[in-house]
């Protein structure tokens, strides 16, 4: 990654202030990870929004606007099948209150059926930078049929831009 971004600022002409990290799965992964790995730690996002994301050990990071997105019953991340271990990392790292307020998200209707999706999107209170915490319902991603709620939510494309905008 740092070689990859090192190239491309080098060579394009890009506004270095609105530089933006997401991901879904193992690409919300590598977000955690470059974020709080001391041996690669990235520094440079005007914010992130992973999408089913876990946990990783790693040390606090500079805190960054965060967008995470994770399903309430997601089953492809055994260990914390409704993200609170996942959101645990950002709100220490964003250094924030444990209060939250919700964020009011249109619904809208998954892809999976066509059932009305609830975001469960909140904020945190007293947080260094925006934390928000989506915990939705939508069944979207499939394994051999049965939902598993580890996938891209019907919601995620107008919140996400909403989001990366408002941290521009």
């Amino acid at each position: 990654f740092q070689a990859a971004i090192t190239q491309i600022l080098a060579e394009r002409c890009i506004d270095t202030s609105s530089i933006f990290a997401m991901g879904h799965s193992s690409g919300a992964q590598f977000i955690v990870g470059i974020l709080g790995d001391s041996r690669a730690r990235e520094t440079r996002f005007a914010a992130v929004v992973p999408v089913s994301s876990s946990l990783l050990n790693n040390p606090n990071w500079n805190p960054v606007p965060t967008m995470l997105i994770h399903g309430e019953r997601d089953t492809q991340r055994p260990n914390d099948l409704d993200g609170t271990q996942d959101i645990s990392q950002y709100v220490r790292s964003n250094q924030c209150q444990m209060t939250t307020q919700a964020v009011a998200v249109p619904s809208c209707n998954s892809l999976a059926g066509g059932v009305a999706v609830d975001a469960g999107c909140v904020q945190y209170s007293g947080c260094v930078a925006p934390t928000l915490f989506c915990r939705h319902d939508d069944p979207n991603y499939l394994d051999n049929g049965t939902p598993t709620n580890h996938g891209w939510p019907c919601f995620a494309n107008t919140q996400i831009f909403s989001f990366l905008e408002s941290n521009r």
